[in-house]
């Protein structure tokens, strides 16, 4: 990344990371409408809908916590891992 780059992003206030973060909350948001429309199919048996809202549950989840900014793998790892210093 260039000079000029850097102070457009730093202008606007957005780091690479916020920038990957919205990206990668969409492609979650993406994943959210693809299972649940999945489920609403015609010919889907009530198990195969019930797993296909639960993981379009779990994208949901997941883009939610994008967006919220915070590090689901941080919590996921422990507290042990969140005292080490970065």
């Amino acid at each position: 990344m260039d000079n000029a780059e850097r102070k457009n992003n730093a202008a606007r206030g957005a780091t690479v990371e916020d920038l990957q973060r919205v990206v990668r909350a969409r492609k979650y948001r993406f994943c959210v409408a693809e299972y649940s429309q999945l489920a609403e199919g015609a010919n889907v048996m009530p198990a195969v809908r019930d797993r296909y809202l639960k993981i379009a549950q779990y994208y949901r989840e997941l883009a939610e916590a994008e967006e919220a900014g915070s590090g689901e793998s941080e919590s996921a790892a422990g507290p042990a891992a969140q005292d080490q210093p970065r």
